[in-house]
């Protein structure tokens, strides 16, 4: 890589001066020439190319290794995942319990039949129905799933039934 962007700067343009009058040699090929950056006479190698190649598929091997290496050691011999084995290290240092939190509330089943909620254009000031006729009912303590392609009106149904809309007519 340091050699490509040394071959790229000094024979870019920006150094095509001669370094002798008369001699034909660049100032940019007397420096690349100086610290070994050709070969022959020329800069422009392929062996440098297969040592490129050479270099990548070793550090891909030696990635791959140390990977299966990091996860047979934490992930199965532990049975642990990487984050949890990260959390579990932090957490020793705590010997106290877990305390449960109990919240008091009274459960209670919702239910909603027939709900309409209309606003008004901006545009054209005519009313427009954004739910028409919905019912429905929330067992208390069951997970519910409120399913609709978008823009059905999920959020709006929601917000209508915790009382959040400020406009409109419900």
């Amino acid at each position: 890589m340091l050699r490509a962007l040394l071959v790229n700067e000094y024979q870019s343009g920006k150094y095509d001066e001669e370094t002798h009058p008369g001699s034909g040699e660049t100032v940019g090929d007397s420096i690349l020439d100086r610290f070994g950056f050709t070969v022959n006479g020329e800069a422009f190698g392929y062996e440098w190319v297969w040592w490129g190649v050479l270099f990548a598929v070793a550090l891909c091997i030696a990635s791959v290794w140390g990977s299966v290496f990091s996860l047979q050691k934490v992930r199965f011999e532990t049975g642990k995942s990487l984050a949890a084995h990260m959390m579990d290290s932090a957490d020793d240092d705590d010997d106290e319990p877990a305390k449960e939190v109990v919240l008091d509330f009274q459960k209670v089943n919702l239910t909603f039949k027939d709900i309409h909620y209309t606003v008004t254009s901006s545009i054209t000031k005519e009313p427009l129905p954004l739910l028409n006729g919905i019912t429905g009912y929330l067992a208390a303590g069951k997970m519910t799933a409120l399913m609709g392609e978008s823009g059905a009106g999920k959020t709006t149904l929601m917000d209508v039934l915790a009382l959040r809309k400020s406009s409109g007519e419900i």
